[in-house]
């Protein structure tokens, strides 16, 4: 289903020009099912014809497996003042500007702070 809708995004959607990307996109056969529903070539069959898993492939169809609507721009409204869509950021927001960070510090963590102490 995933793939499925790639495909069609991919009819207005641009990607970058990736050799191993296109490689993996064209390498899985398909065929349908009794519902006449699309089954993408098991991983099994294509490393029997000689051919890696399309990792690059499955990380592209894995950002449509979840559907996404659109949000108009102008909609800048709070989700704390009741509105029931989604907080953006404003368009001047700059993530490593001190202004924005809670401290006006740049290194958040204590100075003691070591990660691979035992």
């Amino acid at each position: 289903e995933i793939w499925g809708s790639m495909k069609e995004w991919l009819r207005t959607g641009a990607i970058a020009d990736d050799l191993d990307l296109k490689a993996d996109l064209t390498a899985v056969e398909y065929g349908f099912n009794v519902r006449d529903e699309i089954l993408l070539e098991a991983k099994d069959d294509m490393k029997a014809r000689g051919l890696a898993s399309p990792d690059l492939g499955d990380a592209l169809a894995l950002t449509f497996a979840y559907p996404v609507s659109d949000v108009p721009r102008e909609s800048h409204a709070s989700p704390h003042q009741g509105s029931r869509q989604p907080h953006m950021l404003p368009d001047d927001w700059q993530p490593y500007q001190d202004s924005y960070r809670p401290s006006g510090k740049v290194n958040m963590m204590p100075d003691d702070w070591e990660p691979y102490r035992d």
